[in-house]
């Protein structure tokens, strides 16, 4: 629904809507899965069975504004509201679930000049198991004929979905890469960034049943929120000849150094600053060593690096074009 008011440009918009999808299992034959009975015993499923493995229903309303405040400035805001349910027998604890998510939002776009345009904005949200979350982004634009300027700073929150809070069920993720490729006007986009993420949710490995391995299951992979403790992270430098000085750098502890001090733009080892992040660090690799006595290794010390190195070196010596001093040089 669209209502436009008095000055003809500026409108409110209200949207609903529904959604549901059911996910069933129809079975062609007898599988002996693992999944228990109240009552203890396994679930056993045979040819001509259907059964749901997940429901799911997603309810949506949103209202928005946008408003014409002059010629400079262009003003949205909004409310909306979301409401997730998910029932599912075999892998939730209690059989069902339910998370909702309020949210408001005002953004200003203003025409500084011709040329520069500023955009301020704000995103509050109140999620059932999170809180509330506050996320400003600021941005500007300066056009310089066919070329365009662009810094933004933004802060996200992303909530994960209901599967990965309350569900455990197996994934597989597969897929090839694919290029996608335009045509018309060439265009050209540089972008630097700077991303920082927090309560990462990530797949990781967990063990295969004995009844998956029966069924040909590869692998099993499950969703957890990875978090630094989580991460183990291995020490080398990048230097062709590496000593004191990338030992320093990386793993040495000096006079003076206080752990809960190392931050990351601390005047400390780097070893000192992951470690105050809450990362472990690995200490089996042989260019780390022991905690107390770490071994440095240079890209020289590692004989595939040294074949590349002696291959191009051949290259060069057969190839008479590639030297600077003269073909008799050889």
């Amino acid at each position: 629904m669209k209502y436009r008011l008095n000055d003809k440009r500026s409108y409110l918009t209200a949207d609903a809507s529904f959604g549901q999808y059911n996910y069933y299992f129809d079975y062609t034959g007898q599988e002996v899965t693992n999944f228990f009975h109240p009552d203890g015993t396994r679930v056993v499923n045979y040819p001509g069975d259907r059964v749901l493995q997940t429901m799911q229903r997603r309810w949506l309303n949103h209202v928005k504004g946008v408003f014409y405040l002059g010629d400079n400035h262009i003003l949205s805001a909004g409310i909306e509201h979301q409401h997730d349910y998910l029932k599912s027998p075999y892998r939730l604890e209690r059989g069902k679930a339910s998370v909702y998510t309020l949210a408001s939002y005002a953004q200003d776009e203003w025409s500084i000049t011709n040329r520069l345009n500023l955009t301020l904005g704000y995103r509050f949200v109140h999620h059932k198991e999170f809180g509330q979350k506050f996320t400003p982004k600021i941005s500007a634009k300066y056009s310089l004929g066919d070329f365009n300027l662009r810094a933004t700073y933004s802060y996200g929150f992303k909530a994960p979905t209901l599967k990965e809070l309350y569900q455990n069920y197996i994934t597989v993720i597969m897929g090839p890469l694919k290029a996608y490729y335009g045509n018309g006007k060439f265009q050209a986009t540089v972008t630097g960034y700077y991303n920082r993420i927090h309560n990462m949710i990530a797949l990781t490995v967990v063990p295969t049943s004995s009844e998956d391995k029966f069924l040909e299951v590869e692998e099993t992979m499950k969703y957890n929120n990875l978090q630094p403790s989580d991460i183990t992270i291995s020490l080398a430098p990048f230097m062709s000849i590496a000593g004191d000085h990338a030992h320093n750098d990386l793993w040495g502890i000096e006079d003076g150094d206080d752990f809960s001090e190392a931050t990351p733009g601390a005047d400390a080892c780097w070893r000192l600053k992951l470690l105050k992040m809450g990362f472990k660090i690995a200490t089996d690799e042989s260019h780390n060593g022991d905690v107390d006595k770490c071994t440095i290794n240079g890209l020289g010390d590692y004989a595939s690096i040294r074949k590349i190195w002696v291959d191009h070196l051949k290259t060069i010596y057969n190839n008479a074009d590639e030297w600077q001093t003269g073909e008799d040089y050889q």
